[in-house]
């Protein structure tokens, strides 16, 4: 059980990654053409007064050699002044994270242990918001994640380099800092490049 001073920085630590990211995506709807709306949505859910906190055990950290392309995509991150800002927030968080693998992801495939997962606002996680959930995924690098669809729409904010499809787009690179917008339903899919890929996603139910 976590004693006070240690729920007392946990909460502090979830206050500045969801103000970094509301930043993040209120500059991204200033000048955005499409998503822009999903992004004024999502911040105003980071900025309501909903936010829960909890104190969810640790399942599972980081497995190898996953760890370490996290934390060279995390240490990348924390030097770009495009992702500074976020990188910093995550760095507290890292510790206190549960990772997971995609369901249905045979284990014999390369994918099974090139990519993870993990959950910082959303069931299960550091806090919860009424419609917003937030995350991180990692991937090795040259792994691509499997093309897939949910009804939620959904924002990355790309901390390392990588690149994004969604429909029958092409592939694109939003560069380090960017954003990629994904709506409803949308199929999409995003790959590493020679270096691992950090993205942080927001995933916003209608």
């Amino acid at each position: 059980m976590q004693n006070s001073e240690s729920k007392d920085g946990q909460r502090l630590a979830v206050v500045r990654f969801v103000d970094a990211i509301a930043v993040r995506l209120e500059g991204y709807a200033e000048g955005a053409v499409d998503g822009w709306h999903t992004a004024e949505e999502m911040v105003n859910q980071l900025r309501c007064e909903d936010l829960c906190y909890s104190q969810p055990t640790i399942t599972s950290g980081l497995h190898p050699p996953m760890k370490d392309h996290f934390a060279e995509a995390m240490y990348a991150s924390t030097l770009n002044v495009a992702t500074s800002l976020i990188g910093l927030a995550v760095l507290p968080l890292c510790e206190r994270l549960s990772w997971w693998r995609r369901s249905g992801i045979a284990p014999c495939s390369r994918l099974f242990n090139a990519h993870a997962n993990a959950l910082v606002i959303g069931p299960g996680g550091l806090a919860t918001l009424p419609q917003l959930r937030v995350g991180m995924t990692i991937l090795a690098p040259h792994a691509r994640y499997p093309s897939h669809r949910h009804p939620s729409r959904e924002l990355y904010i790309v901390m390392s380099e990588g690149e994004w499809r969604c429909g029958d787009s092409a592939w694109w690179s939003p560069g380090m800092g960017g954003v990629s917008y994904t709506p409803s339903n949308a199929m999409h899919s995003m790959r590493a490049l020679h270096g691992p890929l950090l993205a942080i996603w927001c995933a916003l139910d209608s």
